[in-house]
């Protein structure tokens, strides 16, 4: 798996937990884009099939 397509799994797994979080609690979870944080974040955000293709190199 390439670098570009682990981070586009990152992502879309971070926007996922966002959405689960901004479904349940009242108030929302204002975590965008364009913020310093969210590059940050993408990077710690563990995906499945990442992890095996790392440990089978």
């Amino acid at each position: 798996m390439t670098d570009e397509n682990e981070r586009y799994r990152q992502m879309r797994r971070l926007n996922l937990m966002i959405a689960k979080l901004n479904a349940s609690r009242r108030r929302p979870v204002c975590l965008e884009m364009d913020q310093l944080y969210y590059e940050k974040i993408v990077a710690r955000v563990p995906v499945n099939g990442a992890r095996r293709a790392r440990e089978a190199k």
